[in-house]
């Protein structure tokens, strides 16, 4: 039984619970917290950023957490954030690109949303791309960035 409902305001608060869940272990735990929090404050591209980290970082669910970092970018560039989700959700997602082509669009998609202040982030994924036009093969590059 539920006495209160979460509002957007209470998201932050809210992932960092579900944060420090999966640090002690308690992964399965945290998804199920926010799947929840998804439900009661839907179309929240930090919630879903967050998810998949937890996804990448305790789970090793690399497919699952792309999908999620690619739905969180979607929604934080369609809801125009403020905030570096969007930017932060592709850079995420070049590193878990199932092939070239998919690293490219991700790691374009990074250059351009990259921030202001973050200019060596933003010339690593460039020579990344360089590399991969100079032909150098994809996974040796995927696993340097990673």
């Amino acid at each position: 039984m539920k006495f209160f409902i979460r509002s957007q305001s209470d998201a932050a608060m809210a992932i960092n619970r579900c944060n420090i869940d999966a640090d002690r272990g308690r992964s399965a735990l945290a998804l199920a917290r926010f799947q929840e929090l998804a439900a009661e404050i839907p179309d929240n591209a930090r919630i879903l950023y967050a998810e998949g980290l937890v996804r990448r970082d305790f789970l090793g669910q690399g497919g699952a957490a792309l999908e999620v970092f690619q739905r969180a970018y979607e929604l934080a560039t369609a809801q125009r954030l403020k905030t570096d989700t969007a930017w932060f959700a592709a850079c995420n997602a070049t590193g878990l690109s199932r092939n070239a082509q998919e690293f490219c669009h991700w790691t374009e998609i990074a250059i351009r949303g990259c921030p202001k202040d973050r200019d060596a982030e933003r010339q690593h994924h460039q020579r990344l791309l360089q590399r991969l036009d100079d032909g150098e093969e994809y996974l040796p590059i995927l696993l340097q960035k990673l």
